[in-house]
Formats: structure tokens, C-alpha cells, sequence
């Protein structure tokens, strides 16, 4: 793991980050070598490096510093490896690192019951985990089992309006997406425990003609 006390990220604004080793991801995420962020030169130049382990984050958080705010694993999850499965007692250590922090992170681990227990128990603990989505029916299992949900697009295509409204879920486009004067850091929206807004993000980037065959327009 990686930790970055302070960032220059120009999307997420000046707040303290992590990066997590690609084998930390899911064995089925869909964007493995098909459009994948981290798998970006400037991205991978810190996905690859490690300062610290979940053992030991606590200790360099406070030897570093940290911001309020921390978005966990820019690049990176939090499966066991090889599986789909969210790794519990590295979620605890996690948990147990960011008391006192508004810390917030996405995975693509699978849609299973042991998954959203692990993350309604992160949630009591002050770490909002969103539960990644591809399809409309993903983000509603995630509403049934009140779990934070955003969905990827490849493309929004309601151009004049910032949000919509299906089957009673408002789907908001990011606002950093769309407002270069937003940042991660001045939003809030993916770090707010319980929120039933499902959170929209168009992919971009040079990779992203990569994920056409699995992303829907929007």
C-alpha cells in the first residue's frame, strides 16, 4: 500500500490518499485490461510503489499527516486475492486507521450478502465504502441492501441536466465530471453515509474506447 498525505490531484483535490496493490482487485472486474485508470502510466507510477501496510497506516498517517477527508485506493481494492470477496480484517484495520477521518473508497467486489455486511460494518465505523456498478439491475441490488452505489457509463448523454430519475433512484452526474471548478475535496457526495443518490461517471481517458463492450450510455 501506498500512502500519499497530501495530493495534487487536480479531480480530488488536495486530500490524503492510498494506492493498493492490483492484487487487491477482484478477479472479475470488468475494466482489467479493458480500460482500467490505474492501469495508466501516471497512475501506475504510484499503483506500483508501497510506503506502508494496513498494519502500519495509522502509524504513517500520523507521522505524515493526514487531511480531513481521505479517499481511499485511487487505484486498488480490497478483495482477498484471487476472489471477489472483500478481505474483513483488512477492511478492520482500515477502519480502525481512518477513526476521526472521513474516509470513502469503491470496490468491485462481487454483490454478495458477506460483502454488504462487510460494508454496513465499515459504515458504523465512520469508512463509507460505494459499491461499484455496471448495470441498472447491480445498483438496484444495492438499494435493497441499502449499500452505497455508483454506476459507470460510458457515456451521459442528458447533456442539460446534472441528474435523473428511475424506477424512484436519482442517478447524479459526478460533479467534478462536469465543472472543473469542482473537486472531489468540495463535493462530499461519495464520503456522505447513507446516501440512496447513486453517484454517475462517465469513463474517460485514453483508454476509454476500451470499456464499450460493457459500458451502457446513459
Amino acid at each position: 500500500m501506498k500512502y500519499v498525505a497530501h495530493s495534487c490531484n487536480t479531480k480530488t483535490g488536495d486530500i490524503s490518499q492510498t494506492y493498493s496493490d492490483p492484487h487487491t482487485c477482484p478477479k472479475s472486474c470488468p475494466f482489467k485490461c479493458h480500460g482500467c485508470y490505474g492501469e495508466n502510466f501516471t497512475t501506475r507510477r504510484h499503483w506500483v510503489q508501497s510506503n506502508c501496510t494496513s498494519k502500519t497506516l495509522a502509524d504513517m498517517m500520523e507521522s505524515k499527516g493526514h487531511t480531513k477527508v481521505l479517499r481511499h485506493n485511487v487505484a486498488g481494492d480490497m478483495c482477498i486475492h484471487d476472489t471477489d470477496e472483500l478481505d474483513g480484517e483488512l477492511i478492520r484495520d482500515l477502519s480502525r486507521a481512518y477513526k476521526g477521518v472521513k474516509a470513502y473508497t469503491y470496490t468491485h467486489a462481487s454483490k454478495s450478502a458477506e460483502n454488504f455486511q462487510l460494508i454496513h460494518k465499515a459504515a458504523e465505523n465512520g469508512f463509507v465504502i460505494n459499491m461499484s456498478c455496471e448495470t441498472l439491475s447491480q445498483v438496484m441490488e444495492c438499494r435493497e441492501n441499502h449499500v452505497p452505489a455508483v454506476l459507470a457509463v460510458y457515456e451521459w448523454t442528458q447533456k442539460d441536466k446534472a441528474a435523473r430519475r428511475i424506477d424512484g433512484i436519482t442517478y447524479r452526474l459526478c460533479p467534478a465530471s462536469h465543472d472543473k471548478n469542482m473537486t472531489c475535496r468540495d463535493c462530499g457526495k461519495c464520503w456522505k453515509k447513507g446516501r440512496k443518490e447513486v453517484i454517475v461517471f462517465p469513463v474517460h481517458g485514453t483508454n476509454k474506447k476500451k470499456t464499450r463492450a460493457f459500458l451502457m450510455d446513459f
